[in-house]
C-alpha cells in the first residue's frame, strides 16, 4: 500500500507524475522479488548506491552481480510506503518485513526501515539510493 504525499517546491506536480512514480516503484519492487536482472539495470542510475542493513554499501555494479548470482532470495515481503514529491526528485521512505534466503539459509524474519530517492532526467526517472536499516526494538 502507499500513501501519496506532495510537496511543493516552486511548481504543481499532477497527480499523473505521482501515479507514474508509484507505479515505477512497485515494479522495481516485483523485479527485486523476481530477481529480474534486466528490469532493475534498467531502473538503477549508473551512480546508484545501495546501503544494506548492515551497512554494507554497494555501487551499482555490485548490487547488479549480486541480482545476477541470486545470493538473496526474498521469501515473503510486505512494504508500506510513503511518497513525497520535490521538485524532479521523489523520496519514499517506509518499512517492510521480510524473510530472505542468503546462500541456501532461510534467515529469521526481519523488519527493516527503507528509503529509496529516485530522480528524473532525461533517461526517465532512475533510482539514485535505496538504504535499508534493520529494526531492532521489535
Amino acid at each position: 500500500m502507499f500513501d501519496i504525499k506532495q510537496k511543493q517546491t516552486g511548481r504543481r506536480f499532477t497527480r499523473q507524475m505521482e501515479e507514474e512514480i508509484r507505479r515505477i516503484d512497485s515494479q522495481y519492487i516485483r523485479a527485486l522479488l523476481n530477481m529480474d536482472f534486466d528490469f532493475v539495470k534498467q531502473s538503477i542510475a549508473s551512480d546508484f548506491v545501495h546501503i544494506e542493513c548492515t551497512g554494507t554499501v554497494k555501487t551499482a555494479t555490485n548490487f547488479l552481480e549480486e541480482i545476477k548470482r541470486k545470493g538473496t532470495i526474498f521469501k515473503n515481503f510486505v512494504i508500506q510506503n510513503n511518497i513525497c514529491m520535490y521538485g524532479h526528485t521523489a523520496v519514499i521512505t517506509g518499512s517492510y518485513h521480510t524473510t530472505l534466503i542468503q546462500n541456501g539459509r532461510e534467515s529469521p524474519k526481519k523488519f527493516v526501515r527503507n528509503s529509496r530517492i529516485y530522480v528524473k532526467s532525461a533517461l526517465g526517472w532512475k533510482l539514485v539510493l535505496d538504504q535499508e536499516t534493520e529494526i531492532l526494538d521489535r
